[in-house]
């Protein structure tokens, strides 16, 4: 699919499918996995693995990280069971950070970072894009993936 831009794309996503509806995607994909996985996830993706994590029962998931998961401020009541790493941009336009950022910290198995970069930092079709932010991400996740295969 081709969009104008982001807001574009957001509302092709919420006609088409739904956050509930991507969570119960998410969840399926998450319940046949069959070998250790590392999911990295972005925006609305990462809401929805928040939520799906939040009910996960198996072990094959090393890890979870989610960039920019604006949407679990609806979901702070939840907290997956696997270990997890929010990253969140400088700030967010449609909400204040600081409280879901302060809501969330302290949990178990979470850790929490804060770019400088705007929301959409990693994705080059973002306004919100910083080639820096795009490299510190890939870096984040290549220590995540050595971490995970023991390297």
């Amino acid at each position: 699919m081709d969009f104008i831009d982001e807001q574009h794309a957001y509302q092709s996503f919420m006609q088409l499918c739904d956050h509930e509806c991507y969570q119960d995607r998410v969840s399926a994909y998450i319940r046949d996995l069959t070998e250790e996985t590392l999911i990295v996830a972005f925006s609305a993706g990462a809401s929805a693995c928040w939520r799906a994590l939040a009910e996960y029962q198996g072990k094959q998931i090393s890890h979870f990280i989610g960039f920019y998961p604006g949407q679990i401020r609806h979901a702070l009541h939840l907290t997956p069971k696997v270990d997890t790493t929010l990253v969140f941009p400088c700030h967010e336009a449609h909400f204040a950070l600081a409280p879901v950022m302060q809501s969330l910290a302290g949990r178990d198995r979470i850790q929490l970072m804060q770019m400088e970069w705007m929301h959409g930092f990693m994705n080059p079709s973002s306004m919100g894009y910083a080639p820096a932010g795009e490299k510190t991400g890939l870096a984040l996740i290549e220590r995540r993936l050595s971490l995970s295969s023991g390297k």
